[in-house]
């Protein structure tokens, strides 16, 4: 006759133990992810936000230096092209920036249209 082994309680449950353990870690997978994907969530939003200003102020940057584009070629246009090149670049200058020389009063850390 064949010798019978004698199994003990932890190995006859350690099949379902796995089990077990496995829907365990599924569940805390689970969990985990969905923390993270609320503070993500959060965090995109935000994001999406600052995109979006900052998209605004290079808009507005964008406008502003188109106009002084065409401010400079209707100011050269009317210049007359007997002026010396250091004279003529001093008044463009001048008047590109909006400014008298030494002083200036268009903020250049914010754009004023926004």
């Amino acid at each position: 006759m064949g010798r019978r082994t004698k199994r003990t309680r932890d190995e006859s449950e350690s099949g379902s133990s796995r089990l077990k353990s496995a829907e365990l870690i599924k569940l805390i997978t689970t969990t985990i992810n969905e923390a993270i994907d609320a503070k993500l969530s959060k965090f995109k939003a935000e994001l999406q936000m600052q995109l979006l200003e900052l998209h605004q102020k290079i808009n507005c940057l964008e406008t502003a230096l188109s106009d002084q584009q065409m401010r400079l070629k209707k100011l050269e246009s009317r210049m007359p092209e007997t002026m010396d090149a250091e004279t003529k670049e001093r008044r463009r200058s001048i008047v590109v920036l909006n400014v008298q020389e030494g002083t200036s009063r268009i903020p250049f850390d914010t754009c004023t249209r926004c």
